[in-house]
């Protein structure tokens, strides 16, 4: 069982604004998986997580939303002498309303409220060095908007391919990371510490 916490940062869309989100994650596992010889294991195991947190938009004013989310994971290989961790994992997060706040009080009716949601299929290679842990992925990300504008409703979706590397640093019992990668227009970075017992 682990507790994480992290701090994404997309990189600037458009002159004054940016996005980002701070969230907890609880995550167990389920499943231990099979081991086949000496240089496989954890074949099948499986991991569930749930996430929750908040997401901030800043234009001229800065506003923010809840976040909610859950996903599972399952192991194809465990870390050996031998070989590299690789799983795959499918999530789903959701944010409330949020409010671009991009102009003074009194055109508050013409500022946008939108409602973001994402499923993300990611496959991942990692390996445990003791003290450190690089890793590696690549995905895709389904994200959907409904945007309200004034009374006007607008729903639209498209899929970003993402990239992402990272390490984790490995002291005892906690895991300190970070994490680079691009996806769709945007570069972001994570910092993130997690909790294993």
């Amino acid at each position: 069982m682990g507790l994480s916490a992290g701090l994404v940062r997309p990189s600037l869309i458009g002159a004054d604004y940016t996005a980002g989100a701070v969230s907890g994650i609880l995550s167990l596992g389920i499943l231990e998986g099979t081991d086949f010889g000496p240089a496989v294991h954890g074949v099948g195991s499986l991991d569930v997580y749930v996430r929750a947190g908040s997401m901030y938009l800043n234009a001229v004013h800065s506003t923010n939303a809840g976040l909610i989310g859950a996903g599972v994971r399952l192991g194809l290989l465990r870390n050996s002498i031998l070989a590299p961790a690789v799983s795959v994992s499918l999530g789903y997060q959701k944010t409330g309303d949020l409010t671009m706040r991009l102009g003074p009080a009194s055109q508050a009716l013409l500022n946008p409220e939108a409602e973001i949601s994402t499923t993300a299929f990611r496959i991942e290679a990692s390996k445990n060095l003791f003290v450190i842990t690089p890793y590696a992925g690549v995905g895709v990300n389904r994200n959907k908007a409904k945007i309200s504008v004034a009374g006007v409703k607008i729903e639209g979706s498209e899929n970003d391919a993402v990239y992402y590397g990272g390490v984790e640093w490995n002291i005892l019992l906690l895991r300190l990371g970070l994490e680079v990668g691009h996806t769709g227009e945007d570069t972001f970075a994570t910092l993130g510490a997690r909790i294993t017992l």
